[in-house]
C-alpha cells in the first residue's frame, strides 16, 4: 500500500508539542523525497510521532522550548521548505499585486511548524468572576494564536497608516485623481478618524478644542518653529489624568524632532486629507513618521503595542467591501460617528 493509502487524512502538517500527524499531500511530497521515508514504511500501522520537548514556557517577548527530542533531519526539511513555500508565495503575489490568502496560509504552516502551544489555568471569586475571566483570557488566547499563526503589526491601526502614507507620497501628481488613490485617501483618512478617537476618548473631559488647540498656539508660522516645553506641558496635561509618569518631561520625546514633520514634507502631504491642527493630530502624525504606535497608558511611542497582522487583514478587507459595495450600488451609510469625540 502506498503512504496515502495508509494515512487517508487530509491536514497540515503541525509541529505540536507530544504529537504531528503528517497529512497532506503537500508534506506527504516532503516525506518521499527525504530518507527517512522508509522509517513511515516500516511504521504504517502506527501515527509517526516527530517528536516532543520536556519543557516549554510562554511569555509576551519570547517563548522557551527545552528538552527537544525529535528527528531533526526531518523536522529542519518541513521547516525549509515551509520557508521556501512563503517565500515564493511572496515573490509570486508581489509580482501579480493581487490580494490572496495563500501568504497567510504558508505563514501558519511555517509558525505552526515553530512549537506554540500552552494551557492556561482560570479562576475566580464566584460564578460571575470565572466566566468573565474566562472569556478575557479566552480573547486573548485566539489572539495570541492568530498573532502565532500569522504574524504581528503594530496596533491603533499604525502600521496601516504608515504603508498608506507611503503609498500615497509616492503617487506621482498626475495620478492623483486615479480611483485607486482615491480609495486610499478615504481608507487614509477613516483609519486616522479612528486612531484620533482612540487617543480622545481616553478623556472625554479633556477632549475639546479649547485644550487640544493649545498645543498647536506654540507653533509659530513665521519662524517655523515650536515651544518645545509648552508643548510637552500641552500634551502632559491632556494625558496627565489618571496617570502616574506622564508629566511634561515623558513627553519631550515627543516633542524633541517634532519640527522634522514639517520640514520634510509631512504636513503638506497630510494636510490634503487630513487637517493637523491640535495634539491628537500632532501624535498621530508622529506616530506614522517614527512607524511607532502611541501607548496612552505610557504616554510615549512604543513598539510594544501590537495585534496579529490577520486582524489588520480581515478589516481591511471589510473596509474596502463596504467602499467597493457604497461605490457600485450608489448606496448610504448613516453612522452615529457624531455622538463621539473626535
Amino acid at each position: 500500500k502506498t503512504f496515502e493509502e495508509n494515512f487517508p487524512f487530509n491536514l497540515d502538517a503541525r509541529g505540536l508539542i507530544g504529537t504531528l500527524c503528517v497529512t497532506s499531500d503537500k508534506d506527504i511530497k516532503v516525506i518521499k523525497e527525504n530518507e527517512s521515508y522508509k522509517y513511515f514504511i516500516e511504521h504504517q500501522d502506527e501515527k509517526f510521532r516527530i517528536g516532543f520537548v520536556e519543557y516549554a514556557g510562554l511569555g509576551l517577548k519570547e517563548s522557551v522550548f527545552n528538552g527537544f527530542h525529535r528527528n531533526e533531519n526531518l523536522y529542519q526539511t518541513y521547516v525549509k521548505d515551509a520557508k521556501d513555500d512563503l517565500e515564493a508565495a511572496e515573490k509570486k503575489y508581489q509580482a501579480l499585486g493581487t490580494f490572496n490568502t495563500e501568504i497567510s496560509q504558508c505563514q501558519q504552516r511555517l509558525n505552526a511548524l515553530e512549537l506554540h502551544l500552552g494551557i492556561i489555568e482560570v479562576g475566580g471569586d464566584s460564578t460571575y468572576s470565572k466566566g468573565f475571566n474566562n472569556d478575557v483570557v479566552e480573547d486573548a488566547v485566539k489572539a495570541s494564536r492568530s498573532a502565532y499563526n500569522f504574524g504581528v503589526v503594530h496596533g491603533c491601526n499604525q502600521t496601516l497608516l504608515s504603508v498608506l502614507y507611503r503609498m500615497m507620497t509616492e503617487t506621482p501628481k498626475d495620478d492623483a485623481m486615479k480611483l485607486d488613490h482615491i480609495v486610499e485617501t478615504i481608507i487614509f483618512d477613516g483609519f486616522w478618524r479612528v486612531y484620533r478617537t482612540l487617543i480622545t476618548n481616553k478623556n472625554v473631559d479633556l477632549a475639546t478644542e479649547r485644550k487640544m488647540s493649545v498645543m498647536m498656539e506654540t507653533y509659530d508660522d513665521a519662524n517655523m518653529e515650536l515651544d518645545k516645553d509648552k508643548c510637552a506641558n500641552a500634551i502632559a496635561e491632556y494625558f496627565s489624568d489618571g496617570f502616574t509618569n506622564a508629566d511634561a518631561t515623558t513627553y519631550k520625546t515627543l516633542i524633541e524632532d517634532i519640527e522634522k514633520m514639517y520640514s520634510c514634507g509631512f504636513d503638506s502631504v497630510v494636510k490634503e486629507i487630513h487637517e493637523i491642527n491640535d495634539v491628537a493630530d500632532v501624535i498621530i502624525a508622529l506616530s506614522i513618521l517614527y512607524n511607532k504606535p502611541f501607548d496612552i497608558t505610557t504616554g510615549k511611542l512604543s513598539d510594544d503595542i501590537i495585534h496579529s497582522a490577520e486582524t489588520d487583514v480581515q478589516i481591511l478587507k471589510a473596509t474596502c467591501d463596504l467602499i467597493n459595495l457604497l461605490i457600485t450600488g450608489n448606496q448610504l451609510v448613516i453612522s452615529q460617528y457624531g455622538r463621539f469625540n473626535g
